[in-house]
């Protein structure tokens, strides 16, 4: 076994799948520390169990108290981060167990009755060269068998286990990484059982499983950096892949981009960025937008944006619209038009080409519209804190070099989170996008509908057009980068696109618009484009004796904080809720009952008082008058 890093769980789980193949040696090709920290537990854990071992470059560079992994990476920054990750296995590794690491040799020579196996951590020559099949050279390997008498070498450091026979029988052999995934888009990690038999060696790499999520989880607590983190829960290692021969650096890059979040994230945007360049009819679904507002729009705007729907029939004169996803503009531009003069819209986009399309034609409109409201920023969706044109600004003026960089990284942009937010906190009346929400990693769409309600100001609105699907979409399907960035993998289901409104704290959410038939059908699976509106609450919960009475036509109705509204009977709600109600999107379901005396210190509402509101309450308590009848001219009520 070796490339442990730290992680104990996956070498607990290795050693009991070791001893239940009936293995009874066991041999460790070093690199027992590295990214995952827990040193010395999981050094502990190798002394007891392993009676052969080598070092790798992490125990060299430990022992000698080294900050760096000294992995032999070809690119600057995966040695930046190899470095980073080396570090935390310092910061949990005790002095006897470091002293300890010192004493490992680079080679060893363990004789069994097959013949003599020749074990290393990268290669006979170097400690950390980087041995891949694809690679291997029969002279050279011939060579060091030679040398040490040796039937078979077993290596490890490149992360990739191989069994390669050379054409006198003798073995080359890479044991795999029991503390990271191989590559290979799969979170089981593995090692190599080697069976000594008369005729020889009979090798076989052994894949192991283990709850991979929860040791992620446990050390992201810690304070594990998310590059080592998130490989753990993927499968995909992202460090190291500029140092891979060709054919294994377009493996790595394909199952990069079908399963690594970051890897769909640059599935999006190459193809968007391809999309603001060329025309591409197969980007979302056609939609008939209002021809009066296109008519000052450029024609390259209309023909390389892309979307499912149109939003901006839903915003007002004078008000201030974000724009997610804004791509080269075109419901940025109509919405100007829309809001007019007084109001300001703000597009957002990740995508460089798309932005250069769109911040060329914006005087162009302007000088049509003979006013300018428009402005165009770069920034992620799901985080609308941070001003990427500010951040690349920073490190351009101040470039940051070494294992340094990506800690300094991390805390600049936070820096500029905080004091120069892209989209500041309650800062816009009406949040619109077209088919951008579902390319956005599952794992952040949550703080993505948390950064739509942020920025909106109270009573504010979010009015979304996207694909959703009528049934799950499966997991092999959203490994497919190229369904991804064309709005299938991503999509929400019908159900879970309004869930996400609710969860993230808004009100009133409903479907302005459904399309009647699917846009694309994939493997029985329906998608169709859909707009959703949803609102922010505004106003305090305050007690003020106000009622609703819901109108019918329904028996009764039930909002998303679980009020429920019988039909014809007065309801007991807060200030905030009576006010809402009031507005889109519940118009005309509802009468309202004012107290005959306005409460003068209203005190906050009890949400666990009755439900019903009883008319006293309202009138209140000594409410006594004795209206005389005086019918109104033409009959009883004045009919």
């Amino acid at each position: 076994m070796g490339g442990i890093y730290g992680n104990v769980p996956a070498l607990e789980a290795c050693l009991r799948d070791a001893r239940e193949a009936g293995a009874e040696l066991y041999i460790c090709n070093g690199d027992i520390t590295g990214c995952c920290g827990h040193s010395d537990r999981i050094v502990d854990l190798v002394r007891e169990h392993f009676t052969v071992l080598v070092a790798g470059n992490h125990e060299q560079q430990s022992s000698a108290g080294a900050e760096t992994c000294a992995c032999n990476y070809t690119d600057a920054e995966d040695s930046a981060c190899g470095s980073i990750g080396h570090r935390y296995s310092l910061q949990s590794l005790g002095a006897a167990n470091q002293a300890w690491l010192g004493t490992l040799p680079e080679l060893a020579l363990v004789q069994t009755d097959a013949g003599a196996l020749l074990v290393c951590h990268g290669s006979p020559g170097q400690t950390n060269e980087f041995l891949y099949e694809t690679e291997l050279g029969a002279k050279p390997l011939a060579a060091w068998l030679d040398l040490a008498g040796a039937r078979a070498l077993v290596a490890t450091h490149s992360g990739f286990p191989f069994v390669h026979r050379l054409s006198d029988g003798r073995l080359a052999l890479n044991v795999g990484a029991v503390g990271k995934p191989d590559h290979d888009g799969d979170t089981a990690v593995h090692y190599l059982l080697l069976h000594v038999t008369p005729a020889g060696f009979e090798a076989e790499i052994r894949r192991v499983e283990y709850d991979a999520a929860a040791w992620a989880a446990q050390l992201a607590s810690e304070g594990v950096g998310e590059i080592f983190t998130e490989p753990l829960r993927t499968g995909v290692w992202t460090v190291g892949v500029a140092s891979l021969p060709d054919d294994l650096k377009a493996r790595q890059e394909a199952i990069i981009a079908a399963r690594h979040p970051r890897g769909a994230e640059s599935a999006v945007r190459e193809r968007y960025a391809a999309g603001a360049r060329d025309r591409q009819a197969d980007l979302c679904c056609p939609v008939n937008y209002d021809r009066r507002y296109l008519e000052i729009i450029p024609a390259e705007v209309i023909e390389r944006d892309y979307g499912c729907g149109d939003p901006s029939r839903h915003v007002r004169p004078g008000e201030t619209v974000l724009d997610l996803g804004s791509g080269t503009g075109k419901i940025c531009f109509i919405a100007a038009q829309v809001v007019g003069p007084r109001g300001r819209v703000i597009g957002v986009d990740m995508t460089d080409d798309m932005l250069e399309v769109a911040r060329r034609n914006a005087p162009i409109v302007a000088e049509r519209l003979g006013y300018a409201n428009v402005e165009f920023r770069k920034g992620r969706i799901q985080d609308l804190a941070l001003d990427l044109d500010r951040l690349d600004a920073e490190l351009q003026g101040s470039p940051l070099s070494g294992a340094n960089a990506w800690l300094r990284a991390g805390e600049l942009a936070e820096e500029l989170r905080v004091k120069h937010p892209l989209v500041p906190d309650h800062s816009v009346d009406v949040v619109v996008s077209n088919c951008v929400l579902n390319l956005v990693d599952p794992r952040s769409k949550a703080q993505l509908f948390s950064e739509i309600f942020r920025v909106l100001r109270k009573g504010g609105r979010a009015v979304i057009s996207d694909i959703v699907s009528d049934e799950e979409v499966p997991e092999r399907l959203q490994r497919d980068p190229e369904l991804w960035s064309g709005c299938i993998s991503g999509a929400f289901t019908e159900e879970g696109f309004l869930e996400a409104f609710t969860e993230a704290g808004f009100h009133g959410v409903q479907i302005l618009e459904r399309a009647a038939e699917p846009w694309r059908v994939v493997e029985g699976i329906e998608f169709r484009s859909v707009t959703v509106a949803a609102y922010k609450w505004a106003g305090e919960t305050l007690e003020k004796n106000q009622a609703v009475i819901y109108r019918g036509p329904f028996a009764q109705v039930e909002d998303e904080r679980g009020n429920v509204y019988p039909r014809g009977v007065r309801i007991a709600l807060s200030s905030r809720t009576f006010e809402a109600l009031q507005r889109e999107p519940y118009v005309g379901m509802f009468d309202f009952v004012e107290p005959h005396t306005p409460v003068a210190e209203p005190e906050p509402f009890d949400c666990g008082r009755p439900e019903r509101r009883h008319p006293r309450e309202s009138k209140g308590a000594d409410f006594s008058l004795t209206q005389a009848d005086t019918p109104a001219a033409g009959g009883c009520c004045g009919h």
